[in-house]
């Protein structure tokens, strides 16, 4: 008997179709193994970039972190690989603006022997000495001052640190502006957008005493 054949048109039509599916799964093997070899290679970055997020966050976690003044965990967040001059997603804060913030001059001072940049603004435009006089931080401004910030610039809302220092109410901003005072800070200093000065804009009775005394001759005892 004969053995049926396919008309060559149809066979030919096969062939090119089976020939191309091989090829194809050969092609998308290829690409997988590409694929595969790409994610590899790029591991070791992933997992870099990944460790610098971790030393960031142990970075701010010591600045911002309540009653705490040790470098101990700056160091080793440095030591890991932290950006010492990174700002926060959220506030802009560097570790330095936090740790100034917070009231803690050891490590404001550790971190500008280590080359803390301090002219790098938050997210509204404050620096480390703004940040010290609105939060009332003396010891820390007499760290920015020793490291030779100038703590008489002026924001762009027109005021100075001298009259964050005089808005506040505790005892350590007139601590604060005490330590302005003895460093130079003109006690008549007067906002862009007003004529006031420290001692009409103050309702701490502290800080009137402070410049009162100033205004005398600052000799006495306070």
């Amino acid at each position: 008997g004969t053995t049926a054949k396919l008309p060559r048109g149809l066979a030919d039509v096969h062939g090119v179709r089976a020939t191309k599916s091989i090829k194809n799964a050969h092609l998308h093997s290829k690409m997988i193994v590409r694929m595969i070899l790409a994610l590899c290679a790029m591991s070791p970055i992933i997992q870099s970039a990944t460790q610098t997020d971790s030393a960031n966050g142990l970075m701010f976690q010591a600045c911002m972190k309540p009653g705490s003044d040790s470098v101990k965990t700056v160091k080793l967040a440095l030591g890991k690989g932290a950006d010492i001059n990174k700002q926060h997603d959220l506030t802009g804060q560097t570790p330095l603006m936090a740790a100034t913030l917070g009231g803690k001059p050891k490590i404001v001072k550790y971190l500008l022997e280590a080359g803390a940049d301090p002219s790098i603004p938050e997210k509204d435009g404050y620096t480390p000495p703004h940040g010290a006089g609105f939060q009332g931080r003396a010891e820390v401004m007499e760290v920015l001052i020793q490291f030779g910030l100038d703590v008489n610039v002026f924001h762009s809302d027109g005021f100075a640190p001298l009259h964050r220092a005089c808005w506040g109410r505790d005892e350590r901003h007139s601590e604060t502006v005490e330590v302005l005072l003895k460093h130079g800070i003109d006690k008549n200093l007067e906002p862009k957008s007003s004529g006031q000065t420290c001692m009409s804009m103050t309702p701490n009775e502290k800080t009137k005493m402070i410049l009162q005394q100033w205004f005398s001759g600052h000799d006495e005892e306070l």
